[in-house]
């Protein structure tokens, strides 16, 4: 019987041919009535079994059917129900108003049933809406091993778990099903209401990715990513939340091996370019670890082309001011002026900033805004003689180390940092400090032949 129901509905012409079928059966009913059943009803009282038939046309056939089935029951009656001086209407007010309550009963039902069809096809599809859906999750939940999939109500029970969550948690589904979400977080993180804030903010913003450390069955404990994401019903009201799990822990542990790695390579270069330019060159990976400004500044000047010969004049005479002899004036005015060209022609300009210890020692900052050097070829421009490509300092930085008495550079992404330093009196190599005193002498700065060096 269901599937003559189904198949009924399913074909539109069938529809109307059973909706026709029924108001028919229900017109021979009302026949029926009217002759055996008249001196009890009257002659309007068929007209209710009319109703009926039309309802029950609506209800199968549609909207086509039940107003065909209206249209036939009015004629029906008028011509074989009520009397034949009821034809008569403005003569005989009853029968008109039986009529016309008729007709208005049966607009009312017919537009009722075509409501009432659109709600319950709109129901249907959103039924097979929401069983799609669930069949979809379902299968994603199960399928997938690596993530934990759990569902929460509103009070963050959970209602929900797949196999996923099983081997991540070690939890069975029955082990955990109505318990509270505060079960995966370790104790200090439940006293300080970590949970229930989670949720709270899922709420709030509908969707929040969070990381942190959770505890499987066996008390161990995984760092995990967390997806939560709150679940609506159609009047926008939360009904739970959609929680989606997973194990970072390696990957975590990973990235740190790498950061170490890293960090190991970056000290390697920084101790090997220091040691083969005799402690000249200070590669500095943070900005923290450039020198500290000396406390006089002697004047800033903006790199262009044109200012050049500004810069080099303000070095000449800051140093002659500090004692400077020519020679080792002239070789800070070339090394600045070595950074400086390679700052305007790589980074289009930039800033240079002079300072003083009011003694024997002029510090020069040069900083740009241009891409910097690459990591993997840092050795290469800063030792290779004649080394030169967009973005490296090339030939003029071999030349900064061989007049300057030490430099630091610091390069990235956001810029170049590059500061000199020159003593009015050139220092003994790093190294030579440590060597006189393991042979028992103890010799000055000044009594070094710089001719040798």
């Amino acid at each position: 019987m269901a599937r003559i129901t189904d198949l009924v509905r399913s074909d539109a012409r069938l529809r109307l041919f059973a909706g026709a079928a029924i108001a028919a059966v229900c017109f021979a009913a009302a026949l029926v009535l009217r002759t055996y059943l008249q001196p009890w009803l009257g002659p309007e009282g068929p007209f209710l079994l009319l109703l009926s038939g039309c309802a029950a046309a609506a209800s199968v056939g549609g909207t086509l059917a039940g107003i065909a089935a209206l249209l036939a029951g009015g004629a029906l009656g008028g011509f074989y129900l009520l009397p034949s001086e009821g034809l008569r209407l403005s003569t005989n007010p009853t029968a008109a108003g039986v009529l016309l309550f008729y007709f208005i009963s049966g607009a009312l039902i017919v537009a009722l049933n075509r409501w009432r069809r659109s709600a319950r096809r709109l129901a249907e599809e959103r039924t097979d809406a929401l069983r799609q859906a669930e069949a979809t999750l379902r299968a994603f939940s199960e399928g997938c091993h690596e993530y934990a999939v759990m569902m929460l109500d509103r009070e963050g029970r959970v209602a929900g778990w797949n196999a996923g969550a099983h081997r991540l948690t070690g939890y069975q589904a029955d082990e955990v099903v109505g318990r509270g979400y505060e079960l995966f977080f370790e104790g200090p993180a439940r006293e300080a209401g970590e949970p229930a804030r989670q949720l709270q903010l899922a709420d709030q913003l509908g969707h929040v990715d969070l990381e942190g450390w959770r505890i499987r069955r066996d008390g161990s404990r995984f760092l995990a990513r967390v997806s939560l994401t709150v679940l609506r019903n159609d009047a926008g009201q939360p009904e739970g939340f959609a929680c989606v799990v997973s194990d970072i822990t390696s990957m975590r542990e990973a990235e740190e091996r790498a950061r170490q790695a890293v960090a190991r390579q970056r000290t390697f270069l920084q101790q090997v370019l220091r040691s083969v330019t005799e402690g000249r060159l200070r590669l500095c990976f943070r900005r923290e670890e450039l020198p500290e400004r000396l406390e006089t500044q002697a004047g800033s000047i903006s790199l262009d082309a044109a200012r050049l010969g500004a810069l080099r004049a303000r070095l000449r005479d800051v140093a002659g001011a500090a004692g400077f002899d020519e020679h080792r004036t002239e070789d800070l005015v070339h090394a600045v002026g070595e950074a400086a060209m390679n700052a305007v022609v790589h980074a289009g300009g930039g800033e240079a900033s002079i300072f003083h210890d009011g003694g024997g020692t002029i510090q020069v900052w040069l900083e740009d805004h241009g891409a910097g050097i690459s990591e993997e070829r840092l050795h290469l421009a800063t030792l290779e003689r004649g080394f030169t490509t967009a973005g490296t300092w090339g030939h003029g930085f071999w030349m900064m180390l061989k007049l300057a008495d030490r430099v630091w550079l610091h390069t990235g992404q956001d810029g170049t940092t590059v500061v000199l330093e020159q003593d009015r009196d050139r220092p003994a190599p790093h190294w030579f400090d440590s060597t006189a005193s393991l042979n028992g002498h103890s010799l000055q700065t000044g009594q070094f032949d710089r001719t040798e060096y």
